[in-house]
């Protein structure tokens, strides 16, 4: 079996810049803003965004969804004027009729083009196995000893070649 690659993004503290300059400016009030600093960086470590190869899960906090790779039918990346000035963004993910928002994340165009390459492979793996998967027909576990038994009797040539192919197409 195929080892899965796993790659975890998480928010850039670039993206919370305003409000890291909020809590340096109100740090001398009583550590106010070493509390705001805090509860920020907190919140931060509490957010990944973890891409496999077949889905990407949001943790975000006690909050976790998944996202199937082949389900996401649009990714677009979008920047403000400040973070392109930082080199962060959002990616916004339209998957089975609904809309993700994976924030503060640094080259978003980069990751962007990757997810598309992802889900176009993804798509492309399960379209395959869905070909294949037709070129069998599904037998049950009964059915393979019937065709043994079918196999076994027409080699012995007690039953002869249209008898074989009549039972063996009614299993």
């Amino acid at each position: 079996m195929k080892q899965q690659k796993t790659y975890t993004l998480r928010p850039d503290w670039k993206d919370q810049f305003p409000f890291y300059m909020l809590g340096l400016a109100l740090a001398p009030v009583f550590g106010t803003g070493l509390l705001i600093i805090y509860f920020l960086k907190q919140r931060q470590d509490a957010i990944r965004y973890i891409i496999r190869d077949d889905e990407i899960t949001l943790n975000e906090g006690k909050r976790s969804v998944r996202v199937t790779l082949a389900g996401v039918d649009q990714v677009t990346a979008h920047q403000s004027r400040l973070e392109k000035r930082f080199g962060i963004g959002r990616l916004h993910l339209q998957a089975e009729g609904r809309g993700y928002e994976l924030r503060g994340i640094a080259r978003p165009e980069r990751i962007r083009d990757l997810l598309l390459v992802a889900i176009e492979t993804e798509k492309a793996r399960l379209r395959q196995k869905e070909k294949v998967k037709g070129e069998f027909p599904e037998l049950s576990a009964g059915s393979v000893d019937k065709v043994n038994t079918l196999v076994g009797l027409w080699q012995q040539g007690l039953i002869d070649d249209e008898e074989y192919e009549r039972e063996r197409n009614k299993i």
